[in-house]
């Protein structure tokens, strides 16, 4: 991977930008597009992120079990998917939030994936991405207009653009989301 790219971290949220607004615009740009899996992946993600933890960790397996791998291309929708969810929560949000689903997704990579999309998935986990990921998240942050950043991604592959361009959505979804409540210690009294 290294011969072909350097992987890039995002540059963090300059002051005094509202990170939820930009990640509003993306959603409005997105609007109507399916990606290689179509809209119900989503739903995959989201609880392996905002679930309670013992909840959480039981649907990081059911997310890397029902995205490692599936889908069309050399990276795999589901794959793309995952990669953009997990930079962008990752950037957003407090790390330990995704040590389920990192964990869950780079061991299901190792055997259920191609050897590009698992490197690419291990990038994601430590925050890295291709230079049009971290643009979009740049640009999210307040590094640049949007628009052109994600044309750029939604440039790449078949399938991948849209699809990691619709993960980067649900991951700062998630991390700009407040944590999940933990339910109040019960009573002996």
């Amino acid at each position: 991977m290294g011969r072909w790219w350097r992987p890039t971290r995002p540059r963090p949220t300059a002051p005094p930008h509202d990170p939820a607004a930009s990640v509003r615009e993306l959603g409005a740009l997105l609007r109507g597009v399916a990606g290689g899996l179509g809209p119900g992946s989503l739903g995959l993600l989201g609880a392996a992120v905002l679930g309670p933890p013992p909840t959480a960790a039981a649907a990081a397996h059911r997310a890397a079990a029902g995205l490692v791998g599936a889908g069309p291309g050399l990276t795999p929708s589901g794959d793309d998917l995952l990669s953009g969810f997990l930079l962008a929560a990752r950037h957003f949000g407090p790390p330990e939030r995704l040590t389920a689903l990192t964990a869950a997704a780079t061991l299901r990579a190792e055997t259920s994936t191609t050897t590009l999309s698992a490197a690419l998935l291990r990038h994601a986990a430590r925050g890295d991405g291709t230079p049009q990921t971290t643009g979009v998240l740049d640009a999210l942050s307040g590094h640049g207009p949007l628009r052109p950043a994600l044309s750029a991604l939604r440039a790449l592959g078949h399938t991948s653009g849209d699809d990691l361009a619709l993960g980067i959505l649900a991951g700062a979804t998630a991390a700009l989301s407040p944590p999940p409540a933990t339910a109040p210690p019960r009573s002996t009294a």
